[in-house]
């Protein structure tokens, strides 16, 4: 037992370097510029983002945007000509697109602050 005392904090202090000194050391983001987090929402807008937008991009990428409603829409109407490599478009109906509108406008419309872009070096 006695062993076993004396080599514990050994151990815990080799395990600790071993782990974390590493993870520490890791510069944040690993040199990518920061991205915007955008939480997926609840409810019908949720659906329509999930079947119509994300074959193609991320939510986050919304929040770059602080644009009105007639804006939101000429961007989603570009995006229905759009090939990704994935699709050819998005198809999105009026009622789909009015939900999604609803929701970009209320989270990402003019009066919001958009995500800064990483300036080119």
């Amino acid at each position: 037992m006695t062993l076993f005392r004396t080599r514990a904090p050994l151990a815990t202090a080799v395990l600790a370097t071993v782990v974390v000194v590493p993870i520490a050391a890791q510069p944040p983001n690993r040199g990518r510029p920061a991205r915007p987090v955008v939480t997926l929402p609840d409810g019908p807008v949720r659906q329509v983002i999930l079947g119509r937008c994300t074959a193609c991009h991320g939510i986050d990428e919304y929040a770059y945007y602080a644009m009105g409603r007639d804006d939101w829409r000429a961007l989603v109407e570009r995006m229905k000509t759009a090939r990704s490599g994935v699709v050819e478009g998005t198809k999105i109906s009026d009622a789909d697109l009015d939900v999604l509108l609803d929701w970009l406008v209320a989270e990402f419309g003019p009066d919001s602050k958009p995500f800064p872009r990483a300036s080119a070096k």
